[in-house]
């Protein structure tokens, strides 16, 4: 058997965090796919925390300006003078759609 068929393979070009074969040890992917979580429950809770700060600044009517200037791959998104209340529910969406997990399970 070969080896490398147990060791999980890390994509950064197809947005997956891991793939595990198959023939990738239980016990091996047990501990990738319980680490994805945890990094998702984590990045689940900042989000919601972000986002009830967010919109607490915004009920208690907290004024500024916030300039937002996004570039993700093909998006571009422009934010001009936005309160600091829907930025922070801005980011915390943000954190909470690119948090997910991303584990790819091939066969």
């Amino acid at each position: 058997m070969d080896n490398d068929s147990y060791i999980p393979k890390f994509d950064n070009e197809n947005q997956v965090s891991a793939e595990i074969n198959i023939k990738t040890r239980p016990d091996v992917a047990r501990y990738v796919i319980q680490t994805e979580n945890r990094y998702s429950i984590l990045g689940g809770i900042v989000a919601i925390l972000l986002i009830i700060l967010g919109i607490i600044l915004i009920f208690l009517g907290v004024n500024g300006a916030i300039d937002f200037d996004l570039q993700i791959e093909k998006i571009t998104a422009k934010l001009v003078n936005c309160s600091p209340g829907f930025g922070c529910v801005l980011l915390g969406v943000l954190v909470l759609i690119l948090l997910k997990p991303k584990i790819k399970i091939s066969g």
